[in-house]
């Protein structure tokens, strides 16, 4: 135990000590909702439209530790500091190599904070301390070119789908301009509203007519003056109600009322219309804040990261862990002591001559002595 606890103590006194730098980073991300936020200006009359909201400072931990412990990043690492000659690895394979820095570089994502811990140990402080601004570094300009190029895909395919919305609501709109210029109809409700009070208020003075001219046909002759003045009052009423009743064939005929025999065919072929060119119309407005927002993400080049706790110097010794090693090597020198008394003894035992086995252990011996 004694001879084990020593030479475990040399080692952990003659090794080189490592020391540790620490940093904890935060991903931001205050993107526009782009067609969430929209869509939810756009109808919160239809209630709560919360799901749409934009996730502000969202940060994917998983995905920032991906791009920390890929290959191509711990090849930089190792080409910009020279870590072949620092872990005496010159002619080693490069896997070999991310191997071996992998035991000195650790990486963790809090979910409780929504941080990334990156810890790297160096026998040289300040060494250590320069690698882990350069993960910072590093995962700050990957982040940076994979939101550029996400964005200037959303701004192509934006300017796509804008262009093509953009001609549909034009032909919509030609096709409602020739749509109201034959059947008359600008705008739908009141159009019809006007129609109505005005074909109850015919009415009304028809049945007035008719009831006057009824009474005047019994009292006069058929060629009195003031029968034969109802009578043409009564025809002028019928010849404006077939007026609001037929479709005049000649579209310049066209005034602000409805004709009832076409007003459901052509009502359903304005609201289609009408319908449509607003869908559009907000479709448009969707795809150009898309597109505009895409544009200015794509040129901005603002930090992708926040540093919550910047790279620190570490002056605390984190290996060897002198304690703990002593502690450990007189414990197997303990146990090997043990088993090495345990079977001195019994072979001690074995070789007294009253030992029933004694005589089994000399044939051994013999056999061996023999060969």
């Amino acid at each position: 135990m004694l001879i084990a606890g020593i030479a475990v103590g040399i080692y952990a006194f003659a090794a080189t000590p490592l020391y540790r730098s620490v940093a904890i980073v935060r991903g931001v991300e205050n993107k526009a909702g782009g067609f969430g936020s929209l869509l939810a200006s756009k109808l919160s009359g239809l209630g709560n439209l919360g799901g749409f909201a934009a996730s502000m400072g969202e940060v994917r931990g998983d995905y920032y530790l991906m791009i920390l412990r890929e290959r191509s990043m711990g090849e930089k690492v190792v080409e910009k500091f020279n870590l072949r000659e620092r872990l005496k690895m010159e002619q080693a394979p490069i896997e070999e190599v991310l191997d071996a820095w992998s035991n000195r570089v650790y990486f963790k994502y809090e979910p409780a904070t929504s941080c990334v811990r990156i810890h790297v140990n160096d026998k040289d402080p300040n060494y250590a301390k320069e690698i882990v601004n350069f993960y910072i570094e590093e995962l700050d300009n990957r982040l940076r070119a994979i939101e550029s190029l996400k964005a200037r895909k959303e701004r192509e395919y934006a300017s796509e789908r804008l262009d093509e919305a953009r001609a549909t609501l034009y032909a919509l709109e030609d096709s409602m301009s020739n749509f109201q210029r034959k059947s008359g109809i600008f705008n739908l409700e009141e159009q019809a509203k006007a129609t109505v009070q005005a074909a109850a208020a015919v009415q009304a003075e028809r049945l007035l007519a008719r009831a006057e001219y009824e009474l005047k046909l019994k009292l006069f002759s058929s060629d009195n003056p003031e029968l034969n003045l109802a009578k043409m009052k009564l025809a002028g009423l019928d010849s404006s109600l077939s007026y609001m009743n037929n479709n005049p064939d000649n579209p310049s005929e066209r005034d602000f009322l409805l004709r009832f025999d076409a007003a459901t065919e052509d009502g359903k072929t304005y609201l289609r219309l009408y319908r449509d060119i607003e869908l559009y119309s907000l479709l448009m407005a969707l795809l150009t804040q898309q597109y505009e927002q895409a544009k200015m993400d794509e040129a901005r080049n603002t930090p992708a990261l926040a540093v919550v706790e910047p790279a620190s110097i570490g002056s605390k010794r984190v290996s060897p862990k002198r304690t703990m090693l002593i502690g450990l090597g007189a414990g197997l020198g303990l146990v090997i002591g043990l088993l090495g008394a345990g079977v001195f003894s019994f072979v001690s035992s074995l070789s007294l001559s009253d030992n029933p086995e004694n005589k089994n252990l000399d044939k051994l011996r013999r056999s061996w002595s023999g060969r």
